[in-house]
């Protein structure tokens, strides 16, 4: 698979990555992760929203944890799209599909820390609706106890619920655009 792995489209490398995930784990096809998370960071760094989505989504089907503040920079990134784009309704370089699974690939990884607190709470400002909504139903899987006690790992109350309306109600006030 490592060899094939090079060659595929970032497409094609992330719907046999999703398709092995769903399998039981015996019939899983063996993944080369060091290869998949070499395409992640490459990806990543692409200058078309597509690719750099595929990685994003592939980062967290791989879990790779290592990437955590590249995928935050991206989340705060508020770098201006081009004109053109403007016109017709973007907003910023990483697009809002882009966002919107960046808090979803953080919610997957599972680490809560302070900075993805402060990612995540800042998300809830988003411009766009599904970025919010993400960010909301991600916060509210993570526990609300104070991250400084389990910085370097996955909450360990992960199970704990919030009321969606209340954290939002309790944040952030949504901007109207």
């Amino acid at each position: 698979f490592d060899a094939e792995a090079r060659t595929l489209s970032p497409f094609r490398l992330l719907s046999l990555v999703e398709k092995g995930k769903k399998q039981p784990a015996g019939a899983q096809d063996s993944f080369d992760l060091a290869t998949i998370r070499s395409k992640v960071r490459e990806y990543i760094e692409d200058g078309d929203w597509r690719i750099r989505n595929v990685g994003v989504k592939l980062a967290g089907l791989v879990e790779h944890r290592e990437i955590l503040p590249v995928l935050l920079a991206m989340l705060r990134d508020r770098t201006p799209d081009s004109f053109l784009r403007r016109l017709f309704g973007g907003d910023f370089r990483q697009v809002g599909f882009v966002r919107r699974n960046i808090v979803k690939t953080v919610g997957d990884l599972g680490i809560y820390n302070p900075d993805v607190k402060k990612a995540l709470l800042e998300a809830l400002a988003d411009p766009y609706y599904e970025v919010r909504s993400c960010s909301a139903a991600t916060r509210s899987s993570f526990c609300l106890a104070e991250p400084s006690r389990h910085t370097a790992g996955p909450c360990p109350h992960a199970p704990h619920r919030l009321n969606v309306r209340r954290l939002l109600q309790h944040r952030l006030p949504l901007r109207r655009l």
